[in-house]
């Protein structure tokens, strides 16, 4: 899950930039959508590696017991599960 944490921190770094960009006189268009265009192929990528977990986890009944066994606890979600197993 490491390559989903770097693709996470990535997102959030050029969010950080567009903020900071829309707090400057004179906004360079070319560069805004540079970085909005950054955060499409991020969040695309995001979806990607969730559908591999996804289907990492219905390939293997050991998976999906552990997962379903943790999902029932308060605070576990997909994520926190796909770490705590692999």
């Amino acid at each position: 899950m490491s390559q989903r944490d770097q693709l996470k921190e990535t997102q959030q770094q050029i969010k950080n930039r567009l903020e900071a960009l829309n707090h400057r006189p004179k906004v360079i268009e070319t560069v805004n959508q540079r970085h909005h265009k950054l955060l499409e192929l991020l969040e695309q990528q995001l979806l990607e590696l969730e559908a591999e977990v996804k289907e990492l986890f219905d390939q293997s009944q050991a998976w999906q017991t552990a997962a379903s066994r943790l999902m029932g606890v308060p605070g576990f979600g997909p994520v926190t599960v796909a770490w705590g197993t692999n």
